[in-house]
């Protein structure tokens, strides 16, 4: 009876209410309830810290269910840092699978836990440059396999979750490798349909030709999955079938050239369509109205005139417009402004701990305010050096990240620099909101990421403090 009441407490999170039961009657920390679920597990999935250090005098760490899940892989679930950092070091094993051969890792990734995967990365393979005889801990950790053979990577491109692929290359994970159905990482994003991951799976090295058991392609996949659908559409635009040095290969599928360029144009020419329209009525305006109060207009009755009285001036003017709209366009096209990509170990976060200048864009009037953005060693403040002021930020107290459509939602006066600018909020009594505006979406979409995976990182580090 004593047994059913505590795992109805935990189950309900009462915690406080079963730790007198469970300190009268010890016994009852090694009870399990139906799956084999013991109170650790119930108390991690609730990221019960107290608790579960309690009960780690009491119960094995790696105690498992029926499922053969244990308690961490029950925090991962959830992304429950700062349980999970307490199971991990208490021992915690990072390489236990459970019925499916799912690892506390996988789990992260197949529940988009990023601040998770950065839990487990750092604490199990902490400041580790690789080994040199056999895998070292961290690529061991990258390529633990499921019952199907599948690695975090596939998981990741199944999910569709780029923030994970991107942590996931960072660290160096296998991209090319194949499953136990000699699928590869592309296959899968072709059966979750995830179009917005393939760009970055080719360039890691996934070879679109690989034939799965069944002999299909990832093109092959994604159309029988949904054959006019955005992940078949992609892929044939991305694709193209050539014959194989290997006579018995046949054809093989290969990236297209020139059609990812094609493609980003056609993204960029979309964002610009405004400015160019603008632009253009601005042109036609300059043709129209020369004369308001006679309201003469230069194409249908000046035009003869100026060619006969001022021919070279005439010639400026008709060609110097669309001239402008030509350069316009090459500049655009060329985009002289965008950053190059930035190498390992020189990421956006090691530039934001040495001081990193952003632009801050005032709500009302859309001012541009130059600024320095520095984020210290501990990773849990974060200082902005304006001219004028010095401002000071925790962590902790960011509470909120916005971009495209939520930033356009959040800040409606901004909204036609929604394609370059997040708003970042924290939770104080002034200057609450920073709205920050970048070159271009990729550094925009860089910063929010490193953003993310640091403000969910941070509780990882906090147990003891907010314990004590």
């Amino acid at each position: 009876m004593e047994e059913a009441e505590v795992f109805r407490l935990v189950r309900l999170g009462h915690f406080e209410e079963a730790l007198p039961k469970l300190r009268k009657e010890p016994s009852l920390w090694q009870t399990r309830e139906e799956g084999g679920h013991s109170v650790l597990h119930w108390a991690a999935l609730q990221n019960q810290c107290s608790f579960v250090r309690e009960a780690l005098q009491h119960v094995e760490v790696d105690v498992r269910a029926s499922n053969l899940q244990t308690p961490l892989m029950w925090a991962m679930t959830r992304g429950h840092l700062q349980v999970g950092k307490v199971l991990l070091q208490a021992s915690a094993d990072p390489f236990a699978q459970d019925s499916v051969g799912a690892s506390p890792l996988i789990l992260a990734v197949q529940h988009a836990h990023v601040g998770a995967m950065l839990l487990l990365i750092a604490l199990v393979a902490p400041n580790e440059p690789g080994a040199t005889h056999g895998p070292s801990t961290l690529q061991r950790l990258l390529q633990v396999r499921d019952m199907r053979g599948c690695t975090a990577v596939h998981w990741a491109a199944y999910k569709g979750d780029m923030p994970a692929l991107q942590l996931l290359d960072y660290f160096d994970a296998d991209f090319t490798a194949l499953d136990d159905e000699k699928m590869t990482a592309l296959h899968r994003a072709a059966q979750g349909q995830q179009e917005e991951v393939i760009g970055l799976l080719l360039d890691r090295g996934v070879d679109p030709s690989v034939l799965d058991v069944h002999g299909r392609s990832c093109l092959d996949v994604a159309e029988q999955v949904a054959k006019t659908g955005r992940m078949a559409r992609r892929l044939r635009r991305l694709l193209e079938s050539k014959p194989s040095k290997d006579f018995e290969m046949g054809k093989i599928l290969v990236r297209r050239s020139g059609a990812e360029e094609a493609e980003h144009f056609a993204k960029r020419a979309k964002r610009m369509a405004p400015a160019i329209f603008w632009l253009c009525c601005v042109s036609i305006a300059c043709f129209e109205p020369l004369d308001a109060r006679m309201r003469r207009r230069y194409l249908t009755e000046l035009q003869s005139s100026a060619w006969t009285l001022t021919p070279n001036l005439a010639v400026a003017f008709e060609l110097g417009v669309p001239l402008c709209l030509l350069l316009f366009l090459l500049a655009a096209q060329k985009d002289p402004g965008k950053v190059p990509a930035r190498v390992k170990g020189n990421s956006a976060v090691e530039e934001a701990m040495t001081g990193m200048p952003v632009e801050l864009l005032e709500e009302d009037s859309g001012h541009v305010v130059i600024a320095t953005f520095y984020l210290d060693r501990t990773l849990k403040r974060v200082s902005l050096k304006l001219p004028e002021e010095h401002r000071y930020y925790r962590m902790q107290d960011m509470i909120a990240i916005f971009r495209d459509k939520e930033f356009t939602n959040l800040v409606p006066s901004l909204a036609h620099l929604s394609p370059r600018c997040l708003a970042v909020d924290f939770c104080t009594e002034r200057d609450f909101r920073l709205c920050f505006q970048f070159q271009d979406s990729d550094v925009r979409d860089n910063f929010y990421s490193c953003l993310k995976i640091l403000r969910m990182s941070l509780d990882a580090g906090e147990v003891e403090e907010e314990e004590n």
